[in-house]
Parts: C-alpha cells; structure tokens; sequence
C-alpha cells in the first residue's frame, strides 16, 4: 500500500496476520488450555503460520508476554511491529504486554505516540488501526473495506483473538460500537506516531509475511 497512514498500515498488518474472517469459524487453541498465556500452544495451520512468526520476533524475542490466543497479546504483536517495540516486554521488563488494561494504561501515558479518543458513537468516528480497550478485551478496528482486501466475502471489521475462548486471531464483525455485549464500553485509542529511538529495531515484518 502506498502513501498509507500509521492507522492504514497497522489494519493492513492486523488482516494479514489473521487467520479466520467472518463468517468463518473461528481457529480454537486445542486441549483444555484454551488462550493460556502460560501455554502459548502453536497449532500446526499455514493460516497461522505468519502470526506466529511475527509473535515469536517480536514479543517472544523481547520477553514479552507471548500468548498466541489472547486478545492483548495479539494486539501488542502488531503495535510492536508498526508503533512502538518498547511496548512489547512484560512490565516487570519494563513494557507492558502482560494484559490489556496495562496496555491500554501504557498508551494514555504516551500521547505522543497515542491520541485517546475515549467514547465513540458510530463506527464512522473510527479510523483504521483504531484501539478498541474493554475491560476484559483489547481489539483493532481495522473496516470492512481494508478487511476486504484479503478476503473479499467478509462482513468482519474489528481483528481480535479472545483468551477467554482460546481463539486465534481473526476478523470479526461489530455493528455496534458504543459497547461490547460481554465486555461493556468500548473506548478507543488512536496511534498517531511511530516511535524514534525505540528500544529494540522495528522487525522487518514484511519478511516474515
């Protein structure tokens, strides 16, 4: 994509690392773990396959928090790639991959890199790459038409995986934006910048696509 925003870019990255677009099924971690993060089961799918090695070059090599079906997680994943990498370590590592509500705590230190938007009552007040913060969830709004460019049949709009369920990570579809049904209000965060001077070298992620 030419001449594309951070906001484009960071929805572009979020389709092509998931797995599954509406209405398709969803990728379900195996076994009784489910999305634990002190699992971090891989499953053998080239529709993964990607996310995985993003995940393994950016949180799994800067001690992160490196659980492949959790919400944060993926999220961080592709900020890590396009934002900022500092965010991706586990607190105690001095990032803040270790959940969504230290994350979403991360970006509204940061408004140089995150503009906070808060409440929205429309989908037409997103921008793709938007951050959507739940208690209980994180997810990028990503749009149907940049959803669209990989797979054409989709209705999704919003890239998530859900530790609760032990999904992957996939598009799916919200038509309401104010709040989640599970998790209650939606409020938005919007990245606005690339960090300079990170504390690790932004991955060369396009290769590992």
């Amino acid at each position: 994509m030419a001449d594309v925003t951070l906001g484009e870019e960071i929805a572009w990255l979020a389709v092509r690392l998931a797995g599954t677009a509406s209405p398709e099924t969803r990728i379900h971690c195996p076994g009784e773990t489910g999305g634990s993060p002190w699992v971090r089961m891989k499953v053998d799918d080239p529709r993964l396959a990607a996310y995985f090695r993003v995940m393994d070059a950016t949180l799994g090599s800067w001690h992160g928090n490196n659980a492949y079906a959790s919400c944060a997680q993926a999220v961080c994943g592709v900020l890590a790639c396009t934002v900022e990498t500092d965010i991706a370590p586990w607190s105690s590592e001095g990032g803040a991959s270790d959940n969504q509500d230290t994350m979403h705590a991360w970006m509204l230190a940061r408004p140089d890199l995150y503009q906070h938007i808060g409440a929205v009552k429309s989908e037409a007040e997103l921008q793709p790459g938007d951050i959507m913060y739940m208690k209980g969830h994180i997810a990028i709004y990503v749009g149907e038409a940049m959803a669209r460019r990989k797979w054409p049949a989709t209705d999704g709009n919003v890239f998530e995986a859900a530790f609760h369920l032990g999904f992957y990570p996939g598009i799916d579809r919200y038509d309401d934006f104010t709040a989640h049904p599970q998790f209650g209000p939606i409020d938005v965060t919007r990245p606005i910048a690339r960090r300079q001077n990170p504390r690790f070298p932004f991955p060369e992620y396009e290769a590992l696509l």
